[in-house]
C-alpha cells in the first residue's frame, strides 16, 4: 500500500510523506478516492500530531483544514488554537508570524482565534480579558454566563456596577442581541437595571422620582421572581440579597419624601427578610469552610 507509513519509514508516526502523497493523488484524481473518509481523517490527525509535537502548530492548523468531517475539522482547529494561542511566547515576533500565517494564509477567522484567547484568559484568571475576547468571538451565551457568574458578583461587592454598563455597551456595539440570550431578564438584564437605577439615584433630581420608583418596582418584581426560581444558584442568591437589602433601604428613603398619592410601588420588600437571607448564606459559608 503506497500510503502505508511502513513503506517509507521505520517510525510509525512519520506520516508526513503519506499525507503529502495522498493530497497529490487526490488533487490529480489519479486513483479516485484512495482513502475512505475515516482513513483520511486518521492520516490527517496523525500528521497534525506530528507537526504539533515538532513545534509547528501553525502548520498543524493548516493540515487540520483537510480533515473530511466538518465538525471534526473545526474541533481540531479549536483545540490546536486553545493550546497555543496566548501562551508564554505570545509576545514574540516568531509567535506573531505563526499567528499571521494562521489568520492570513490558512484563513482562520478572527472569531475562532478570539475564542482561543478567551479560553486562555479563563484559565489565567483574567475575567475582564476573557469577556473582551468573547465579545470578539461573538460567543454571546458564554459571554453572558461569564459576566453574570464571574464579574457581576465582584462588581456588586465593590460597588462598581457602572462598569457593567460600559461592558454591555461594548457588547451591543459588537452585535449583542439580548433577546436571544437564555434567562437574560433575570440575569444580565436584571443586573443592568439595578446598575442603571443606582446610577440614576446618585444623580437624581426631585422630578426624577417617578421614573426611579418605576425602576425600583421593576427590580422588586424581578427579585421576587428570582427568589421563587428553582434555578437560583448560590452566586446569584448572594447578589439578590445585596440588591434586595439595597432596594428596601431606597424604598424606605423615598417613601419619606414622596407624597402618598405618588408612591405607587406596592408593598415594600421586607428589609428583615433580606437580612435573614444574608445571615443564612453567611452561616452556610462558615459551615462549608469549617467542613
Amino acid at each position: 500500500w503506497v500510503l502505508d507509513v511502513s513503506g517509507h519509514s521505520m517510525f510509525a508516526l512519520d506520516s508526513g510523506l503519506s499525507w503529502h502523497l495522498n493530497s497529490i493523488l487526490k488533487g490529480l484524481n489519479i486513483f479516485g478516492n484512495t482513502l475512505t473518509p475515516i482513513e483520511e481523517s486518521k492520516l490527517c490527525m496523525a500528521y497534525v500530531f506530528e507537526l504539533e509535537v515538532a513545534g509547528y502548530w501553525h502548520w498543524a492548523v493548516y493540515v487540520a483544514h483537510f480533515i473530511p468531517g466538518t465538525l471534526d475539522r473545526e474541533e481540531c482547529i479549536r483545540e490546536l488554537l486553545c493550546r497555543h494561542v496566548g501562551d508564554a511566547n505570545a509576545d514574540t515576533a516568531e509567535f506573531q508570524e505563526k499567528l499571521d500565517f494562521v489568520r492570513i494564509t490558512v484563513g482562520v477567522s478572527e472569531e475562532i482565534i478570539a475564542e482561543a484567547h478567551a479560553y486562555k484568559a479563563k484559565y489565567s484568571g483574567d475575567t475582564k480579558l476573557q469577556i473582551a475576547y468573547l465579545v470578539v468571538a461573538k460567543k454571546w451565551e458564554s459571554w453572558h454566563k461569564v459576566v453574570v457568574d464571574a464579574l457581576v458578583p465582584k462588581l456588586i461587592s465593590d460597588g462598581e456596577e457602572m462598569l457593567l454598563i460600559d461592558i454591555l455597551k461594548e457588547a451591543r456595539d459588537a452585535g449583542l442581541n439580548t433577546s436571544n440570550l437564555d434567562s437574560w431578564d433575570l440575569r444580565g438584564g436584571f443586573y443592568e437595571l439595578f446598575a442603571l437605577t443606582k446610577c440614576k439615584i446618585q444623580n437624581a433630581n426631585y422630578e426624577d422620582i417617578p421614573d426611579i420608583l418605576n425602576n425600583l418596582e421593576q427590580i422588586r418584581n424581578r427579585l421576587l421572581r428570582i427568589k421563587s426560581s428553582e434555578n437560583e444558584t448560590e452566586i446569584h442568591a448572594k447578589c439578590s440579597v445585596e440588591i434586595g437589602t439595597w432596594l428596601s433601604m431606597r424604598l424606605l428613603e423615598l417613601k419619606q419624601v414622596t407624597p402618598p398619592a405618588a408612591f405607587r410601588c406596592g408593598a415594600i420588600i421586607d428589609l428583615p427578610m433580606w437580612e435573614d437571607r444574608r445571615k443564612t448564606l453567611l452561616t452556610h459559608e462558615v459551615l462549608d469552610f469549617l467542613a
